[in-house]
């Protein structure tokens, strides 16, 4: 297992296999970078994951910047970043300058802009942005233009 060192481990999240595989994955050197980890999304540039973690005043989007070599991660300074309560979908924009994230606890949309050179995420003037009835997946159409956000309790696509 050595050799996978900062690599991203998404788990099942079934409670006592988590808190198990968080000890063993601490105990053996591995930055954990949070519960919970829902969803993931790589930058354009293939240089930033973003990942969703934690539930509630734990909850925020993890960053790490990616090796181009050996794919390792390394979280970037300040991550996880703030987010809604219960963060439930991401996607980065198709040239890069921003990331959506949905909370389904406020029914909205956070906007995030990225800083190119370290990956960081500031809030965008406005955010978070009204959305439907619990959010949980967002999709940003190939020209950047339009943000699509699936409604689970009112049934349809804002």
């Amino acid at each position: 297992m050595s050799g996978d060192r900062g690599r991203l481990l998404v788990v099942d999240d079934d409670p006592g296999l988590r808190e198990l595989l968080v000890r063993y994955l601490s105990d053996n050197g591995y930055a954990v970078a949070g519960v919970g980890v829902r969803e993931v999304a790589v930058d354009p540039s293939n240089s930033f994951v973003y990942a969703l973690v934690g539930v509630g005043t734990n909850a925020g989007v993890f960053v790490a910047r990616i090796d181009a070599e050996t794919g390792q991660l390394t979280p970037v300074a300040g991550s996880p970043f703030a987010s809604g309560n219960v963060p439930e979908g991401i996607a980065v924009h198709p040239t890069g300058p921003y990331v959506y994230v949905t909370d389904s606890n406020s029914d909205s949309v956070f906007a995030y802009a990225i800083d190119s050179s370290s990956g960081a995420v500031t809030p965008v003037a406005g955010s978070p942005f009204a959305a439907g009835d619990y959010p949980k997946s967002v999709a940003v159409d190939p020209t950047g233009k339009f943000v699509y956000v699936t409604n689970k309790e009112s049934a349809n696509v804002s």
